[in-house]
């Protein structure tokens, strides 16, 4: 049995709606709520992935959603499984999940292939409110879209850094003006958000000067930094050493 894991970058929370942001991932249709796979022959490997789903906590309080997954309906030879970034749910049982203040919530689904390609539902419920999402292993919706999501860079130099880094991106002056990079620590706090990014036609940059949004020098550790837009999302992650 072939396997791979799906990131799903989004879930939300209909009664946290004020609370939560959420990035959708490129392979999801909002239209019709289908999560796009690749084709079996199409795997490189025995997996393919995204990137991690953030469920943005945009208040200044800490909130807890409940989130449950069934897998009633997966086809025979197959299996799926919703993880975070340390451990596994189990199906039918309702989760806690609580988001810090100004922080996020990764989560993932995890797809194992059976012997043939297949379309079938993977519905959840995040605090009762039920989600009825769909799987198809035909290939990504919309190529164009992909294509243009695809080509979206992000980077930062130097890496490790100590004070000062360059966080760059290859945004068309269009796109950037509506985009944000935001720098998270690693419990998952907002540190740092820097708004209508600007481009000289090809790529642009921001500096980013090891402190918070209030002016503070944050401490030496591990921090990942987010560039959404519309239509895109990325991330990545560096170290600051002191």
């Amino acid at each position: 049995m072939k396997k791979f894991i799906l990131i799903i970058l989004g879930l939300f929370a209909l009664a946290s709606l004020t609370a939560l942001n959420i990035t959708y991932p490129e392979c999801f249709d909002e239209e019709t709520m289908t999560i796009h796979g690749p084709l079996s022959a199409d795997l490189e490997g025995d997996h393919w992935e995204t990137g991690w789903a953030h469920i943005n906590n945009d208040t200044d309080e800490e909130i807890t959603i409940v989130f449950q997954y069934t897998n009633h309906d997966v086809p025979e030879g197959w299996a799926i499984s919703v993880c975070n970034t340390e451990t596994c749910y189990m199906a039918d049982f309702p989760t806690q999940i609580t988001i810090p203040a100004g922080g996020y919530a990764p989560i993932h689904y995890v797809f194992y292939y059976g012997s043939s390609d297949a379309t079938f539902p993977v519905p959840f419920t995040i605090d009762s409110v039920e989600y009825n999402w769909t799987f198809s292993s035909q290939g990504v919706a919309n190529d164009d879209e992909v294509v243009a999501e695809n080509q979206v860079k992000l980077g930062n130099y130097p890496n490790p850094f100590n004070p000062v880094t360059a966080l760059s991106y290859n945004l068309t002056p269009k796109q950037a003006k509506d985009a944000k990079i935001s720098v998270y620590n690693s419990r998952g706090q907002l540190v740092k958000i820097f708004n209508r990014l600007e481009s000289d036609g090809k790529r642009g940059q921001v500096i980013w000067n090891g402190k918070d949004n209030s002016g503070k020098s944050v401490s030496s550790g591990i921090y990942y930094y987010r560039l959404t837009g519309n239509g895109f999302s990325k991330s990545k992650k560096m170290v600051l050493m002191k």
